[in-house]
């Protein structure tokens, strides 16, 4: 197994970066679903986090004019 220097890695991301490819991020379904980006629900966990986030607020923020 061959490990690249660490200054050959730093051109490779910034070169990379520069053609719209970016570090993969783990993120959890509820954040993803505040986002705007998650998949529909498959199961009765994921049906809950995408109702209680797309819930009308019972008291929504008002603003004076």
């Amino acid at each position: 197994k061959e490990l690249f220097p660490i200054d050959v890695l730093q051109r490779f991301d910034k070169y990379l970066k520069t053609i719209g490819v970016t570090p993969k991020e783990m993120t959890t379904y509820r954040k993803a679903a505040q986002e705007g980006w998650a998949p529909a629900p498959t199961n009765d966990v994921q049906r809950k986090i995408w109702d209680y986030v797309h819930t009308i607020p019972s008291k929504p923020i008002t603003i004076k004019p």
